[in-house]
């Protein structure tokens, strides 16, 4: 499947004398209002979230946003849809997001929710459907009105011939194969605001995109297998574990790939580091810094440190080494406790419990956490050249080694779980 155009959230709408012109959904002549074409409390949670308070622009990243709206509704249009983003707002989005529920019931007013955006995306001055092929153009166009003569209350919803889908981006970049997961994906997943028509050979779809949540209105085909578990009735519950089928899944890459590829400038950085500085506390606790958190962990999580031998690594900041006094085996339990006595911290990372692997002693370990009095590092044994550092990070002043060793050894056993349990499925 191909993409086209990016709903852009860089314009802002110049400020002229009130002028009536007509409605995008009803054909009114009307003082049209300042539509969002992805609804306002989204972006008020994207800023809220952040670690500063300014939206970016994907296709310009030096640009600051409020956010994004067009002059598409009249007063009364515009109230029309506030019933069912309310619903959506505080029945699915906030629950969600917030972490408080995976299961959400719904009726009507979801499938109405998600017509309203894709209605939104077609008609607006950011989609330019002379760029598409005569087949795809007038398909999105039957679709545009149909949905518009649903949302005006001319025809009930079950004429609606068109099937909406919901995905909600629960780990999703843990199922991702890490050598084809963008540079940003994390920020792009988490925090994301995306919208496009997309076509391809046999397809033709709406595509947007909410923090953590993803929505596709399928038009040509009207309906897709691969996203059976996502589909949205006209009432239900809905929620994850969900499957992406493949090309959707290729799709979203793609599309991350793509929005994330733009940087920042290094001036536009240095302001948004000072902004972060002067409410350091706040930034710590925003939903950016915890995307930026994820980010690392995918990176140094998946890249090979005896690359890096001899120099510090790029991923890391690590200077990767080997320990040339270990044996080139697993260490058994009373190896590391001797070695526990002449340093302020020192655990083994033992299989057992969760880490427990068939076949493997569970007194024996490939792995351990070391703490000295200026930082602590992450050892474990490759088997083709030995005892590596894998880690090593340094201890802020003043800080008790012992603490961040225990603090930086229970995330560590944690990181391996999932090592664990790949490894238990392969022998089955």
């Amino acid at each position: 499947m191909n993409q086209s155009v990016q709903i852009k959230y860089n314009r802002q709408p110049s400020k002229t004398l009130s002028v009536t012109k007509k409605c995008r959904l009803c054909g009114d002549q009307a003082t049209l209002q300042n539509s969002h074409v992805i609804p306002r409390f989204v972006f008020r949670w994207v800023k809220k979230t952040g670690a500063t308070p300014f939206l970016r622009n994907s296709e310009n990243p030096d640009t600051r946003v409020q956010d994004y709206h067009e002059k598409l509704l009249c007063e009364d249009c515009e109230q029309s849809f506030s019933d069912y983003e309310s619903k959506f707002a505080s029945n699915i989005f906030y629950p969600f997001i917030d972490g408080k529920s995976t299961s959400f019931a719904y009726d009507e007013w979801l499938q109405r929710f998600i017509i309203s955006i894709s209605w939104r995306v077609i008609v607006s001055e950011q989609t330019d459907l002379s760029e598409f092929d005569h087949i795809h153009a007038e398909a999105i166009r039957e679709a545009k009105d149909l949905w518009a003569d649903i949302l005006r209350g001319n025809l009930r919803l079950s004429t609606d011939v068109y099937t909406h889908y919901i995905f909600f981006l629960d780990d999703l970049a843990d199922a991702s194969n890490p050598d084809e997961v963008p540079d940003n994906w994390e920020f792009y997943i988490d925090r994301g605001i995306d919208a496009t028509p997309v076509h391809g050979p046999g397809t033709t779809a709406i595509y947007f995109k909410l923090p953590q949540m993803l929505f596709f209105s399928c038009i040509q085909p009207p309906s897709d297998p691969q996203l059976s578990d996502l589909e949205v009735e006209r009432s239900g519950e809905i929620g994850p574990p969900q499957t992406l089928g493949p090309d959707w899944g290729t799709f979203l890459i793609n599309r991350a790939d793509r929005v994330s590829s733009r940087s920042v400038s290094e001036s536009e950085q240095e302001k948004i580091k000072e902004r972060i500085l002067e409410n350091p506390k706040e930034a710590l606790q925003s939903n950016s810094v915890e995307a930026f958190k994820k980010q690392m962990e995918r990176k140094i999580e998946n890249h090979d440190p005896t690359k890096h031998f001899g120099e510090e690594c790029t991923v890391c900041h690590t200077h990767h080494r080997i320990i040339e006094f270990l044996p080139n085996r697993p260490l058994k339990k009373p190896e590391v406790e001797r070695m526990a006595v002449k340093n302020p911290f020192l655990s083994g990372i033992y299989l057992d419990g969760e880490l427990a692997v068939a076949n493997q002693p569970e007194d024996v370990a490939p792995s351990f956490v070391l703490s000295s009095a200026d930082e602590t590092i992450i050892v474990t044994l490759y088997p083709d050249e030995g005892w590596v550092v894998e880690r090593e990070i340094p201890h802020p002043e003043d800080s008790d080694p012992e603490e961040i060793g225990q603090m930086i050894a229970e995330g560590h056993r944690q990181n391996l779980v999932k090592w664990a349990k790949e490894q238990r499925a392969n022998s089955i």
